[in-house]
């Protein structure tokens, strides 16, 4: 048997007219309720772009009260031609398209100038039409200064970055220019030095021999601390690139002993070196490394006194390879010792025991270290005492790239 679906049966309200016209009243009143404790202002226009309605709000906000507003048009309650016509013409676009609009404008005051930003949303009636709209206003004067501080800044510190950059590339500049004028002279005095010790024969007179051996002396340290000056700038500025590749340790030691054995013999110091029984391969830059115990040794010899010695020891434990560099001179007071490895520092402590120089050779080992993945460290028992730095360097090991 067909079964017959009846169809279920709807109510259909019927609405009242006077009861859709009281409604709309108390939704109304509600609406003043919750309007009039609104933060922002709001403002209700009519088509013919009169306020009907301000909140309480509205009035704080723009200094003028409720009646001022009621009946008149944006511009007849004083605000700016500017103004009033931003206000009509989103108000036409509002009442012709059904869209809300936005957009913001500026109040001058006693206080200086204030930043607003409007909505205007458009308000249908019992018919369907866009009778009134509804503007709502907020004061974003904080926010837009807010934003012209931080661009503001933002200018500021391109300009200080840009004056770095540019007192950078002139420093770099300025440290090319010097390095070569220091240097030219200085070859011109080791040639003339080299001319004179010849024309003077095989066996000079005492007095020329400590003159000769002053000038070559005084041009090594030159030439060293010109490229330590050079070398630690580059270091600091993270632009001391150099070419990696294993090679044999005992040689570059050797090399670097023979250099300084000429200052130390010169300064009466003992230089006493303990080379390891086979031989080690290190990942790394000979010339670099040969850099990094030079000025250890230099360290050793120029902070002594005659009659002093400079031990040096070449050792592997652990997979790494320490080079041990301990003197009995001058030592290095307890207040220093945590900053030997600071650019400048000992120089500036120039009336102490150790301060001679630039203060920028134990900078330099530092880094030389750390590039070659590994370290140094520095022990003294104080003035007088002596000092003894340490430097660990993996063997046989690329270093991570961080």
């Amino acid at each position: 048997m067909d079964r017959v679906v009846k169809p279920f049966p709807r109510k259909v309200a019927v609405v009242d007219p006077e009861d859709a016209v009281a409604s709309f009243k108390q939704d109304d009143a509600s609406f003043r309720r919750l309007a009039d404790n609104a933060a922002h202002s709001m403002m209700r226009l009519n088509r013919a772009m009169l306020h009907v309605y301000v909140n309480q709000a509205a009035t704080r906000m723009f200094g003028v009260s409720a009646e001022s507003f009621l009946g008149k048009t944006p511009l007849e309650i004083g605000l700016a031609p500017p103004v009033a016509a931003a206000y009509a013409n989103a108000s036409v676009q509002v009442f012709r398209s059904g869209q809300a609009r936005s957009f913001t404008f500026q109040l001058e005051s006693d206080g200086g100038v204030r930043h607003f930003s409007a909505r205007l949303q458009p308000e249908a009636g019992s018919d369907g039409s866009i009778e009134t709209l509804l503007a709502t206003c907020c004061d974003v004067t904080q926010y837009v200064q807010a934003r012209l501080d931080c661009e503001a800044l933002l200018l500021k510190e391109q300009s200080l970055r840009s004056q770095a950059e540019e007192g950078v590339r002139a420093r770099d500049q300025f440290l090319s220019i010097l390095s070569h004028e220091l240097r030219s002279p200085l070859n011109g005095i080791q040639s003339w030095a080299h001319v004179l010790e010849h024309r003077v024969g095989s066996d000079p007179a005492p007095p020329i021999t400590r003159a000769l051996t002053g000038i070559k002396t005084g041009v090594q340290q030159q030439v060293r601390m010109i490229n330590a000056l050079v070398d630690t700038m580059h270091v600091l500025t993270g632009k001391l690139g150099f070419e990696r590749q294993m090679f044999e340790l005992n040689p570059v030691i050797r090399s670097v002993v023979e250099q300084v054995g000429e200052l130390a013999q010169e300064r009466k110091i003992a230089l006493h070196v303990e080379y390891p029984a086979a031989e080690m391969q290190l990942f790394g830059n000979a010339e670099r490394v040969a850099q990094l115990v030079e000025h250890l040794l230099v360290n050793g010899v120029k902070f002594n006194q005659p009659g002093g010695w400079v031990k040096m020891s070449v050792s592997l434990s652990d997979g790494e390879v320490i080079i041990s560099v301990a003197d009995n001179g001058k030592g290095i007071a307890p207040s220093l010792l945590p900053l030997v490895f600071e650019p400048f520092q000992l120089a500036a402590g120039a009336g102490g025991p150790r301060g001679e120089g630039l203060g920028l050779g134990l900078t330099l080992v530092r880094h030389l270290s750390e590039l070659h993945g590994g370290r140094v460290t520095a022990y003294s028992a104080g003035e007088g005492e002596g000092a003894r730095f340490t430097v660990y360097l993996p063997l046989n090991e690329v270093p991570a790239v961080n």
